[in-house]
């Protein structure tokens, strides 16, 4: 509830601090003496638009505080938000309007947005006049209402947007997998045309570097033949003239070093090492000409190589640096392939578990659906029960369902309609003409669920304008029904509607100095009595106004008894 609003420097007020009481408060003043500057500094409390014309003449700011005591179910609203509540469970709105347009939006002297600030100010306090529509007209709200009017039709509703949420998830999904698949089949024609290009080419591990040592080969088959022609015939062979070969001088240099053996056996070791080097000469030998046979000149093989030396460095352009690397791309190729192949099917897979959540949701909507339709006809019933004792019994009322596209809310639109006479057709709530007419349709509203939106005030500016007689006493005692549940602050005209007051105050203009002031006085019951006469038309003591208040005391105490 509000428990106290401060107010500073705000048009005529230049200091003023009012507190509330829980019930049933009414504020009261003659016309002109600052109601309508109130209610515009508690519309800025609620976020609303701040004008530097309501900045107090010689000053240079004005600052409007709303104090709240909240439950604890107004808690994680406030965390989104990062703001703690104090120890007592307040909460201070605050408002701080500078000369230069801006203004400062704090809550418990955090620095918050004004989108922020004016959205948690809405989960306090309504404000409805017969000039500013409250939120209960706005069609869109109209679902929250119907559906906060039931317990079964919120558990069903919890239900709806459990499954709401399950089905978009895999519909979001699987309509991501579509996006990433859309090029699926070029995907999988380029990475089908790879794989086939790499496998036609038949290539071995290492096959570049064999090829690259036979290319040298064949290019110089002549020269190494005649290398290894000379290596031969230096060790083995011979020239065929004077020159004789390694092995024919080893074995005669062997023939004499074993003949030197005679005459000094200390040369043994020189003639082993001697007969060694002759089997590595000969070895040598047999292999270079084993090596010289392998080359030979072979246009046709060297013109084979060079075109598969050349096939290969395409392939390397494209998958890698050797043919290691292609190779080892083909194996990435062939996996990727397989993964596009397996997301058609995933595609297939998901697109009928996000069927079965769809079906899930319609069946669990259609629930929902019946269940509303049952508290509409509750809803009906009861809002033209309020509206006759509240002097409407002609009114007709419907709760009107359209389809619409499933939501997490289900598949009902929701709109209510009112015909305020007789063979009038029904029409949308916020379309009735009459203010008087409207008034008392939202009072009647805010009657039945002022236990259940939240909302922890209410303020009604005049609405009981343009209601008289007898209704003025039914207007009074909804007023007094809804404070039982939420904190009610009213600005009225009424003497019978203040009458019910639990709290009344009354706003006067003074004149000091040459300036002018708006303050705020909480009356007392001889207070309250003559200010009642006074709205009753008479400012004598003795007079039959006077008279006249008493009674409006004892009617509404004996109602509130009641």
């Amino acid at each position: 509830m509000l428990k106290l609003l401060h107010i500073k420097n705000f048009a005529l007020i230049e200091d003023m601090e009012v507190e509330f009481d829980a019930g049933f408060n009414v504020i009261t003043g003659e016309t002109g003496a600052g109601k309508t500057i109130l209610l515009n500094a508690i519309k800025v409390a609620l976020g609303e638009r701040a004008y530097t014309e309501y900045i107090r003449a010689g000053a240079k700011k004005a600052l409007v505080q709303a104090v709240f005591q909240v439950e604890s179910s107004f808690i994680p609203y406030l965390s989104d938000l990062g703001i703690e509540l104090s120890d007592e469970d307040m909460l201070v709105f605050s408002r701080e309007i500078n000369s230069n347009g801006r203004s400062l939006c704090r809550i418990n002297g955090q620095v918050v947005t004004l989108s922020s600030y004016k959205r948690a100010a809405s989960q306090m306090m309504d404000m409805h006049s017969q000039h500013q529509q409250s939120v209960m007209l706005t069609k869109e709200h109209h679902i929250e209402l119907l559906d906060a009017y039931s317990e079964k039709v919120l558990k069903q509703r919890d239900i709806v947007k459990r499954c709401y949420h399950e089905w978009k998830k895999k519909h979001e999904m699987l309509e991501e997998l579509k996006s990433k698949t859309k090029d699926t089949a070029r995907q999988i024609d380029l990475i089908k045309f790879q794989i086939k290009e790499i496998e036609s080419a038949n290539l071995e591990p290492n096959e570049d570097e064999a090829l690259t040592n036979e290319k040298k080969m064949l290019d110089n088959a002549e020269k190494i033949t005649l290398l290894a022609d000379t290596v031969y015939k230096n060790l083995y062979s011979g020239d065929g003239e004077c020159r004789l070969p390694a092995v024919e001088l080893i074995s005669e240099s062997i023939t004499a070093l074993s003949e030197l053996l005679e005459y000094d056996e200390s040369l043994s070791g020189q003639l082993k090492s001697l007969e060694e080097a002759m089997y590595v000469v000969e070895d040598v030998a047999r292999e270079v000409v084993s090596f010289k046979d392998k080359v030979e000149y072979d246009a046709n093989r060297l013109n084979y190589v060079e075109m598969r030396l050349s096939e290969i460095e395409k392939l390397k352009k494209k998958y890698g640096d050797s043919v290691s690397e292609i190779l080892e791309y083909h194996k990435k190729l062939l996996k990727q392939l397989e993964d596009l192949s397996f997301s058609e099917e995933n595609i297939e897979n998901l697109k009928k578990e996000t069927d079965e959540k769809l079906n899930i949701l319609k069946e669990e909507a259609k629930k929902l659906s019946l269940l509303r339709q049952k508290a509409a006809d509750e809803l009906k019933a009861n809002i033209l029960k309020e509206l006759k004792d509240l002097g409407m019994e002609k009114v007709q009322f419907e709760v009107g369902f359209d389809m619409k596209s499933i939501a997490d809310d289900g598949l009902d639109d929701v709109q209510f309609l009112i015909s305020a006479n007789p063979g009038e057709p029904l029409k949308p709530l916020h379309r009735i003409a009459s203010g008087g007419e409207l008034s008392r349709f939202m009072l009647a509203l805010k009657r039945l669920f002022s236990n259940k939106t939240g909302i922890c005030t209410m303020i009604f500016d005049e609405l009981d304008t343009g209601v008289g007689g007898n209704i003025l006493y039914a207007v009074a005692k909804k007023m007094f029904q809804i404070s039982r549940h939420v904190q009610v602050i009213a600005v009225t005209h009424s003497p019978q509607v203040a009458g019910f007051a639990d709290a009344h105050f009354l706003i006067k203009k003074q004149v000091v100095d040459g300036s002018t002031y708006t303050k705020i006085f909480r009356l007392n019951e001889k207070e309250r009595l003559y200010e009642l006469a006074r709205m009753l038309g008479s400012k004598e003591e003795k007079s039959a106004a006077l008279s006249h208040a008493r009674e409006i005391l004892e009617v509404s105490r004996k109602l509130k008894e009641n």
